[in-house]
């Protein structure tokens, strides 16, 4: 039996107009039995619908949307199972601070929590989605729909990550009025003008001040670079704040610190302006980096301050605003020769990572960096390779390297459909592993049918590599971490993407650069390699 569509204004609709309202593009998802009214509200909606395979992709596709983007990412699920499939993803948006919005249904309202076994019932699904977001919202009415679609907005505006709305199917079926949209404009914060004048009259007293950049900094890089500049500081960025200084920079001092030369370089500074970070385990090798107590931390989440490294001064602001406040009433360069520091720093970090004897995996680096255009966006799943990226391949522009702040495994191909969504004009390339490709490769089909064209190089070692290194180390043997890996050449045929081998990492530059030509279609480049894991802290 068919039904015709709703001749009235729904629940549905609202959701979708209040999306509309708020700039959504593009919505990741995959139909499910209790959100089909919304796919169907959706018809004749110029938001784009981009159809996974898997649940974990629309939402790993969302937070490559949202990182790399301009604006939030948002994903679709159905009630229960569907919904649960995404909770990695959302983890990563809550792990990186990436503003997601996950709209998810529910069973009718009368009959969450009664356990009466309703279809795809999960008893514990708003627990597991309040966990991981930071608003969390279940509306009883249309207009109760619309005002949380703004509140939900405007959290993403103030505390950048996570955020779920589950949408129950009366919600989403009752009649709704004709009333305008409420439309969230929120303001980010700029800083208190009295922390600025502190913070200034510190550096007048520093003589060696360091900038530290996180994530926060990307959609500041010009406001951060002038700061640095205005003040000769070194800048270490994070992983995620790769890019906030362009490559080659004088005063970048890139993204690792493990070595005793870029260690050396921190240790001797008398200052340090953290912006937009939370200082995680691995950028900080395991918070062993001796930061100094001189720690202006500027952030828009202020629970973050103190959490590993006490500051001196904690401000929340946006960082842009924070930067452009300082650098207004003028700032003292230190007397330390900023850019001869970096130098040296980064010479030395050369000789000790080479002193590592991984001639393969240096090169492998050198190769990426020649190979990829000055736009491209590099994705990073979990993989030895990308491990090497993380600390040593520098992001040529701001959000230009994405890296699973969470640590989940699988993620890289569904982060790059979300990237090539936001940048149709941009090279992305994911660097994933034969293990984690299997996890999320299966959504090539997905950039296929879309047409969301990027290129996949995959480091095919037959085994979880990266699992097997640390266990070489720690315990001088391996255990169930040894793959019969696919034939990727047949699953690309199989998938309608183009495959490459590559000739060795000799052959990786020449791969990419045939790969990046072809703009008609996902690409996907095969390196057959066993790549030794850089000696980083763990």
């Amino acid at each position: 039996m068919t039904v015709a569509p709703p001749a009235v204004r729904t629940g549905a609709h609202v959701l979708v107009e209040a999306l509309g309202a708020h700039g959504v593009e593009v919505v990741f998802g995959l139909p499910g039995i209790h959100a089909l009214p919304v796919w169907d509200a959706l018809i004749g909606s110029a938001i784009r619908r981009v159809v996974v395979r898997h649940e974990q992709a629309a939402g790993f596709g969302a937070v490559g949307y949202a990182r790399t983007g301009e604006k939030p990412g948002v994903y679709l699920t159905s009630t229960g199972p569907g919904a649960l499939n995404s909770l990695a993803a959302l983890s990563e948006a809550d792990a990186s601070s990436a503003p997601v919005l996950h709209l998810t249904s529910q069973i009718p309202t009368d009959l969450v929590g009664a356990g009466r076994g309703y279809l795809h019932e999960s008893r514990g699904q708003s627990q597991a989605f309040a966990a991981v977001s930071r608003f969390h919202a279940r509306p009883t009415t249309p207009e109760a729909l619309a005002a949380a679609v703004a509140e939900a907005f405007a959290h993403m505006t103030l505390d950048p990550g996570p955020v779920t709305i589950e949408v129950a199917t009366d919600v989403m079926a009752a009649a709704a009025g004709d009333g305008p949209l409420p439309v969230s404009r929120v303001a980010v914060p700029g800083p208190d003008p009295e922390a600025v004048a502190r913070v200034r009259a510190m550096l007048d007293e520093a003589s060696a001040p360091i900038v530290w950049a996180g994530g926060g900094a990307r959609r500041a890089a010009d406001e951060v670079r002038a700061l640095a500049e205005a003040l000769d500081a070194p800048v270490i960025t994070t992983y995620n704040g790769k890019g906030t200084l362009p490559t080659g920079h004088p005063l970048h001092a890139g993204s690792s610190v493990e070595e005793p030369s870029v260690r050396h370089l921190v240790e001797r500074a008398d200052l340090c302006l953290a912006l937009g970070t939370r200082f995680s385990q691995e950028t900080t090798a395991n918070w062993t980096l001796p930061i100094p107590s001189e720690l202006v931390h500027v952030d828009l989440d202020a629970g973050r301050f103190g959490r590993t490294y006490q500051p001196a001064e904690g401000i929340v602001s946006d960082v842009g605003l924070f930067c452009r406040a300082l650098l207004g009433g003028g700032v003292s360069t230190g007397s330390r020769d900023g850019e001869a520091a970096v130098r040296a720093a980064i010479q030395g970090r050369n000789a000790e990572v080479a002193a590592q004897g991984a001639p393969e995996e240096i090169e492998l680096m050198h190769v990426l960096h020649d190979a990829l255009p000055e736009d491209a966006i590099v994705i990073a799943d979990m993989t030895v390779a990308a491990y090497w990226a993380a600390l040593y391949l520098d992001g040529k522009r701001p959000g230009s390297f994405v890296y699973p702040a969470s640590g989940a495994l699988g993620c890289g191909v569904p982060l790059a459909l979300g990237t090539a969504a936001a940048h149709p004009d941009r090279p992305t390339v994911a660097i994933v592993g034969d293990g984690g490709f299997v996890m999320g490769g299966h959504e090539l089909l997905t950039a296929a049918a879309e047409g969301l064209a990027f290129v996949t190089l995959v480091v095919n070692d037959s085994a979880y590599g990266i699992l097997r290194n640390y266990q070489e180390t720690m315990f001088g043997r391996t255990v169930a971490v040894e793959l019969n890996a696919p034939d990727f050449a047949g699953l690309a045929a199989a998938c309608g993407v183009r495959h490459i081998a590559a000739d060795g990492i000799g052959g990786v530059r020449a791969a990419l650069e045939e790969a990046l030509a072809d703009r008609s279609r996902p690409v996907l480049v095969e390196l057959r390699a066993a790549l030794r894991a850089p000696g980083q802290s763990v």
